[in-house]
């Protein structure tokens, strides 16, 4: 009887062929931008390699797209059924043809949370407990009574209303750094409108003309001009902003 293989094992699998893709890609087209991620982001004291594969690559070999194409389908389908389709893979190598212009969008993207009394009763993830133990120390135990802290998993989370009476406010905004967001528009050949695509892995027939877009303004409504800040006594990832 064939013995069915652990999820843990199927991601490597998938990782592997991700990988093998990628080098086939690059070795069999030109490279015409590369935005490649290969660095270290630290959480606290913790830090963790952070690698994504963003570029723009060029082929006019027909065989060679419908090859990529046809691996990149493969892929996508082997990630559907690990997933068993819940969710949209952001690492598939995707293919467009007759492309004239690619204006590349660069933006930092923020996690932001309403706390108030709709909400009051519901935990925030405020911090990962390795982080407040080290940062803490002897007296992590007394702290995490102290700020009514409870632990789930690997993280320590605060009821919101203990948070809001902690800042002496009736609303806060949570809001978390979270990466970049990197975007694309596509316009083809003989078209007036562009296609907004996720920037990730692209394959294209044609040498299109690479554009950087500015990145966007401040707005004037953004909370780092509407709150006052809240500097949290525990260490945490948020910024803290009391709207009222």
């Amino acid at each position: 009887m064939e013995k069915k293989m652990s999820t843990r094992s199927l991601w490597r699998e998938y990782y592997i062929k991700r990988d093998e893709l990628y080098d086939y890609i690059k070795e069999n087209t030109i490279c015409l931008r590369s935005d490649e991620e290969n660095r270290e982001e630290t959480d606290f004291i913790r830090t963790r390699r952070v690698n994504k594969v963003r570029g723009i690559y060029y082929t006019k070999d027909q065989e060679i797209l419908l090859s990529i194409s046809k691996k990149s389908k493969e892929l996508e389908n082997f990630f559907n059924e690990i997933t068993m389709g819940k969710r949209k893979s952001m690492d598939i190598p995707m293919v467009f043809t007759d492309v004239e212009n690619i204006n590349i969008t660069i933006n930092e993207a923020y996690e932001s949370i309403k706390l108030d009394k709709n909400n009051a009763e519901k935990y925030l993830d405020i911090a990962k407990d390795d982080v407040l133990r080290l940062s803490w120390g002897e007296y992590y135990s007394e702290n995490m009574k102290k700020y009514k802290l409870e632990k789930f998993l690997k993280f320590v989370a605060i009821k919101n209303k203990d948070l809001l009476a902690l800042a002496n406010a009736k609303v806060l905004q949570a809001r978390k750094y979270s990466g970049n967001k990197y975007m694309i528009k596509i316009r083809k050949k003989g078209e007036h409108l562009s296609k907004r695509e996720r920037y990730g892995f692209i394959v294209v027939d044609t040498i299109p003309s690479i554009y950087d877009s500015p990145k966007q303004a401040k707005r004037s409504h953004a909370l780092d001009f509407t709150g006052d800040e809240f500097e949290c006594p525990i260490p945490s990832l948020y910024n803290f902003y009391i709207k009222k």
